[in-house]
């Protein structure tokens, strides 16, 4: 769980998931990481400045 109450368990892609994407149906698993990692980093970036100007 992420500092700030997100459980990444429950926001996190499966390489499976992300694949269903027509872009990203042939990418290796160590790519399917990177890219998963970076939407999570994104996400919980995204989250953050919202919950502070609300």
């Amino acid at each position: 769980m992420y500092g700030n109450g997100f459980d990444e368990e429950k926001i996190r892609l499966t390489n499976n998931e992300l694949r269903k994407f027509k872009e990203f149906e042939t990418i290796s698993d160590s790519e399917c990481e990177e890219i998963i990692d970076s939407l999570v980093k994104l996400a919980i970036i995204t989250y953050n400045l919202i919950d502070d100007e609300i």
